[in-house]
Formats: structure tokens, sequence, C-alpha cells
């Protein structure tokens, strides 16, 4: 019938799983007993922010109408290309410019309608963002 021969695989799994026990538990008591390489710290550094002067509102209208000046003077006459980078150069130049707290209604309008007319695949929206520029431009008798 069938016989059950006896294996000496169960003696060979026990002794493995002893020998595992013992390997971790060495491994883990050397690792107590030695001295862990730990990292210095990284020295602290005293970042000082400039402390940022305001701008007066003659400034930031000089500054506007200095950005704005060369997109107002040729934006219509400017490929589609052109014009990309136009409208590029005066928003990048109106977002580096300080804005005093007078000046921060007009400066969020000039921003969002320039980033409309870059943005929009629409004519109609685009035509929207470029007439309320100019009426921006008309209402504000300093800028160009």
């Amino acid at each position: 019938m069938l016989h059950h021969r006896q294996t000496i695989f169960p003696a060979i799994l026990g002794l493995a799983t002893i020998g595992l026990i013992v390997l971790v538990a060495v491994y883990t008591k050397s690792a107590e007993d030695s001295t862990a390489i730990v990292p210095n710290p990284a020295p602290e550094i005293n970042y000082t922010v400039p402390e940022k002067i305001p701008v007066s509102g003659v400034d930031y209208e000089n500054q506007t109408r200095f950005v704005l000046e060369p997109f107002f003077k040729n934006v219509e006459s400017l490929s589609d290309t052109e014009k990309e980078t136009a409208i590029d150069k005066a928003l990048n130049g109106l977002l580096a410019e300080q804005v005093p707290v007078e000046y921060q209604d007009l400066h969020l309008a000039l921003v969002r309608n320039l980033h409309n007319l870059k943005n929009q695949d629409n004519e109609e929206e685009s035509q929207s963002a470029f007439k309320e520029l100019l009426r921006l431009r008309a209402e504000t008798p300093w800028l160009p």
C-alpha cells in the first residue's frame, strides 16, 4: 500500500529557522553596540530677506509706462508670433513690478487681460480682452 518514507526536510527547515533567528539576534546586538554613522546637522544659516522699499505711485507709473509702451505701440501691426512675444514681454514686465496699494486693482486688471489675451484661442474672447486693455488705457491718462 502506501509507504510513508521519512525525510530530513523537516529537520533542515527547523535548523534553517533557528539559524535565521540567531543571525537576526546577533545582527541587532552588534548594531546596538556599534556607533552608527550620523551625519553632522546642517549648519544654521540666517537668511536675511532684503527689505523691500515701497515704490511710489510716480515710480510705478513710469515703470508701467515703460513696460507697456512697446506693446501698445506695435501690437496691431504685428504678426501672431510677434504679438505673442510682445504680450509675453509686457506680462513678464508687469509681473516683475512692485505695486503700490493705490494701483493694485489697475495692475491686476492689466495682468489679467494680458493673460487672457495670450491664452485665448477664441477670437471673440481675445478681442474682448484687448478692448478691455484699450478701455483701461483710455481711462488712465498716464498709460501710453
